[in-house]
């Protein structure tokens, strides 16, 4: 080896520019009350498997996507639900403290509703819109003034009063591609109000069952970066994970877990909406690798634990519980080439909270 090479080979590699995204995690109330006798739960959660290549391949992640510099811009300020045009179940009724500019997470929040238009066909908005066929199309096949122009033809507006600041994730620095992730929460009641976003859902999850009759049946996966969607209780989903039936990341596993403590979704919405600033959701949850003591295994230590950014090199901190007499927030788990299995978190920070009651009581609305 020339000292060329040598000294090259030891330099820290160039810092990877962390790209901006948003996403979005979509519930809707089950309203077959055997169902929900059935599963414990009152609500389903969105999710879609990924195409096997790319970010997150043959993974289950929630829709969302890069940040596009229109998603910032002031031409949404007449098209989001705030001020005049709030509308119902807004958590802002009667501000204006969702206009571009006044709220530094607006722009994230205009992001995931795009992103999970364009990925799957729901609006989170004011009236039914009917995504153009480009962009079921590969990703730079869709026109990305399609939402917002839709918007202005049509007189309606995107809800981003109701999505709650659920989380934000960075990928870890030694990836070539890093992401900063903000995560949003939409839970859809079963109210009246809220009848234009559930038939975009039910007319073609029960192909056509339903009493509503809107012609949009636009739910369907974005070609070329979906394979499909899919609805779940979180209990579902997280039986599935364990029979190693379906993959997620660390960030989706964990926030599926955190839901998975909520039988009813007007638990999940009050706890999404009130706890932000407890969990401190603007600091961003980077994962720090270490490996385990078990053959491919390894144990992510998250802010707030005693280790975090800190190499495991304590027997206590490699074994599944950790030290319990301080701080804890870890996962444990195995990288495969099937991807992540067997995952396991730790923490004694009060992030999780004990599940709510399992029942069936589904009267409260919003």
């Amino acid at each position: 080896m020339s000292q060329t090479t040598a000294k090259l080979s030891t330099q820290t590699p160039p810092p990877v520019k962390l790209i901006d995204s948003a996403s979005l995690i979509l519930t809707a109330p089950i309203l077959d009350k055997n169902e929900i006798e059935t599963s414990g739960y009152n609500y389903r959660v969105l999710m879609a498997k990924r195409v096997d290549s790319g970010s997150f391949s043959s993974a289950h992640v929630y829709p969302g996507g890069k940040l596009d510099e229109l998603d910032g811009s002031e031409e949404w300020n007449d098209y989001v639900d705030s001020g005049k045009k709030v509308q119902p179940n807004s958590h802002f009724e009667g501000t204006k403290i969702n206009q571009i500019g006044e709220d530094e997470t607006q722009k994230f929040r205009v992001c995931a509703i795009r992103e999970t238009f364009e990925e799957t066909g729901f609006l989170a908005g004011s009236k039914i819109i009917k995504r153009e066929p480009s962009s079921g199309g590969k990703r730079g096949g869709h026109n990305e003034r399609e939402l917002l122009d839709q918007c202005k033809s049509k007189d309606a507006v995107i809800l981003t009063s109701r999505l709650s600041y659920f989380s934000r994730w960075i990928t870890p620095p030694h990836m070539k591609k890093r992401f900063d992730t903000k995560f949003f929460m939409f839970n859809i009641s079963d109210s009246d109000a809220d009848s234009v976003l559930i038939d975009q859902i039910y007319l073609k999850q029960n192909g056509g069952s339903s009493s509503r009759e809107h012609d949009s049946k636009s739910m369907i996966a974005q070609f070329g970066e979906l394979m499909f969607l899919d609805w779940r209780t979180p209990g579902e989903f997280m039986e599935s994970i364990r029979k190693d039936e379906l993959v997620l990341y660390p960030p989706q596993y964990y926030q599926m877990k955190l839901m998975s403590r909520f039988f009813k979704w007007q638990d999940l919405q009050e706890f999404a909406r009130n706890s932000g600033s407890k969990r401190n959701v603007d600091i961003p949850l980077m994962p720090f690798f270490n490996k385990g003591l078990e053959p491919n295994s390894g144990i992510i230590t998250l802010p707030g634990d005693h280790m975090y950014l800190k190499p495991l090199d304590k027997q206590i901190d490699l074994i599944e519980g950790g030290d319990q007499s301080k701080p804890l927030h870890r996962i444990k788990l195995r990288n495969t080439k099937q991807g992540f299995k067997d995952l396991i978190i730790t923490e004694n920070l009060g992030i999780f909270p004990e599940p709510t009651m399992n029942n069936s009581d589904t009267k409260h609305k919003l």
